[in-house]
């Protein structure tokens, strides 16, 4: 059922819509809102804009058919959110428990690639951080250099019992030092 308020809003499914669209349908399963576009040709795409200010889309929803012309981060078969004004595109979790996951080849717990935990350490290939603020699991590249700063001069490894151990450090002379051994002097 359709319902169209005196101040323009219009409800489907509900007799009091909130706002310009209210969709709602209670039950114990996905209440779904489905933008089809079944076109095969190479510019075929299911799309929402939103914007605001009187100027054009600013958020764009988009995914892309099987034969879309794909160029950039439009993909065939692919979905897209992009947003194209200078405020940028901001991605948050307002709870102050929420966590903001990313997954690929699946949505099931061991598809999970990346993690921004709410207290803001991210963990790549690893469920949680912990208190690290970058938790790798797995080999890193890096072809430019890597600075550390801020009192923590050193890189180390955590033993089996979970404690830290510098490797490689800076000692109270600037003489960079490796387990036991004085490799150089900063000068």
């Amino acid at each position: 059922r359709v319902r169209v308020l005196g101040n323009g809003n219009v409800g489907i499914g509900d007799d009091s819509p909130l706002h310009l669209l209210h969709i709602r349908k209670d039950q114990n399963a996905k209440t779904t809102l489905l933008i089809d576009n079944r076109n095969g040709s190479t510019a075929a795409s299911s799309n929402i804009y939103l914007g605001s200010n009187a100027t054009t889309e600013q958020l764009h929803l988009r995914t892309f058919g099987s034969s879309y012309t794909a160029s950039g981060a439009q993909k065939q078969l692919g979905s897209l959110i992009e947003h194209n004004q200078a405020g940028g595109l901001s991605i948050a979790a307002s709870s102050g428990l929420g966590d903001i996951r990313f997954y690929t080849a699946g949505s099931a717990d061991a598809n999970e690639r990346m993690v921004v935990k709410a207290d803001g350490n991210v963990g790549i290939g690893i469920t949680d951080p912990g208190s690290f603020k970058l938790n790798v699991n797995g080999a890193v590249y890096s072809s430019g250099s890597i600075i550390i700063a801020n009192n923590a001069p050193y890189f180390g490894a955590l033993s089996s019992a979970g404690a830290y151990v510098p490797l490689v450090y800076l000692n109270s002379s600037n003489a960079m030092v490796l387990g036991s051994t004085t490799l150089q002097a900063n000068s």
